[in-house]
């Protein structure tokens, strides 16, 4: 199974056709969720987006839920949902803050920014992938969302969605590791390197969480499990100051979110 599509090539200012593989975990979903088999999965493209370098491109989203409503995200998954769009706000002003960092390190700010306070705030990014996303969010799916999808949910083990998308939480803090390092030693075009990896791999691996997994652990998982899942993300959530972390991602919003729209 193949997805064909355009991908927009800003370098050479063409478009060039791509064809690739369907992800096998994606494929597994389509193959347990669409009743008519093979032939009832589906593709689409999503809209394009910018990074911080000026690249731009279309992103692959498959749907497993061909011929059916797609089932609404219950109320137990919904504090992932809450985070999704924490991180996700966090996101998109990250990428107004790299560009900031490269105004300022070109000196074309009209001193808008200071060095001293970007790295600053570049401390606070790091402490919120740290606390937020991989001490919080991303410990309850690891330890205990995805647990149950494998134990109560029959998600295969081997090759489904769990081992993908814990690959893709340790090379995310295996980023925030990197930024951390960078905080020390101020380069430039590796926090921008670094800095545009974390957020093309955190937002589409967000839009895999949100428009596919959470629907179908919604509809698979019994609702006692799903009951037990919600008072085990609680406990989760009480170790850190998770109001002081959302006012971080508010604040940091407002100074960057607009910063190269």
């Amino acid at each position: 199974i193949f997805f064909s599509g355009q991908m927009l090539c800003r370098a050479h200012a063409c478009r060039r056709t791509f064809r690739v593989p369907a992800p096998r975990w994606i494929r597994l979903l389509c193959q347990g969720s669409c009743a008519g088999g093979a032939q009832d999965w589906r593709w689409q493209l999503c809209a394009p987006r910018r990074t911080a370098h000026g690249r731009c491109g279309y992103a692959t989203l498959c749907n497993p839920f061909v011929g059916r409503e797609v089932p609404p995200v219950c109320a137990e998954m919904q504090s992932l949902v809450h985070e999704h769009e924490v991180i996700s706000e966090v996101l998109e002003s990250l990428e107004g803050f790299l560009v900031a960092i490269k105004i300022c390190a070109d000196g074309d700010g009209d001193g808008q920014w200071t060095w001293d306070a970007m790295m600053q705030d570049l401390e606070g990014v790091v402490q919120f992938m740290e606390q937020y996303v991989d001490g919080m969010h991303h410990v309850k799916e690891d330890n205990i969302l995805f647990q149950a999808m494998l134990q109560d949910g029959g998600f295969p083990k081997a090759q489904g969605p769990v081992p993908v998308l814990v690959r893709e939480h340790a090379l995310m803090k295996d980023l925030t590791k990197a930024l951390r390092e960078l905080r020390k030693s101020a380069d430039v075009n590796d926090i921008l390197r670094i800095g545009t990896r974390y957020v093309d791999l955190m937002e589409q691996h967000i839009e895999k969480e949100s428009s596919v997994v959470l629907p179908l652990v919604s509809e698979k998982l019994s609702a006692a499990v799903l009951m037990n899942l919600a008072e085990r993300f609680k406990e989760v959530e009480t170790r850190y100051d998770c109001k002081a972390l959302e006012t971080f991602a508010y604040e940091f919003s407002k100074k960057y979110g607009a910063v190269g729209a």
